[in-house]
């Protein structure tokens, strides 16, 4: 899946949350870099946003993109940054289902993560059994 805008465009492959674009990540840390983009912890996580600084350079760019793109834009911003971010993901993933196969959201993913794990790291099905038995007798111990 690719998206963007001419000359900016971003390449996605599935991941452990969903859709990820590697280049994004680097972009954000450019734009934090410069002062133009910062961030601010919240309840639901880190949350980025346009410094002032961010601010006039987009106005500032503004000038030089279509209005059919800014309108884009625009429109992708008033329909998005509003809505709780798990209700993102979930649209997110039930809008692209080919990009969750990878997803730790999946309780087959996590469970086959787990399983590849435990046989690179030799345990057996009889070891997490065993675990699980001195953990239930510990835990009526208590």
């Amino acid at each position: 899946m690719t998206y963007g805008v001419k000359d900016m465009e971003y390449s996605f492959i599935p991941y452990w949350y969903g859709p990820f674009c590697p280049e994004i990540y680097a972009d954000l840390q450019g734009l934090q870099e410069t002062g133009e983009v910062g961030s601010a912890a919240s309840p639901g996580g880190e949350v980025l946003s346009l410094t002032p600084e961010g601010v006039r350079r987009a106005q500032a760019l503004e000038a030089n993109v279509a209005p059919e793109t800014l309108r884009r834009l625009r429109d992708c911003k008033g329909k998005y940054n509003p809505m709780p971010f798990e209700d993102l993901v979930a649209y997110v993933y039930d809008r692209w289902p080919e990009f969750t196969t990878r997803s730790l959201k999946s309780t087959t993913t996590v469970m086959e993560e787990f399983r590849n794990q435990a046989r690179r790291a030799g345990i057996t099905e009889a070891d997490v059994d065993r675990a699980i038995a001195e953990y239930r007798a510990q835990a009526s111990s208590a």
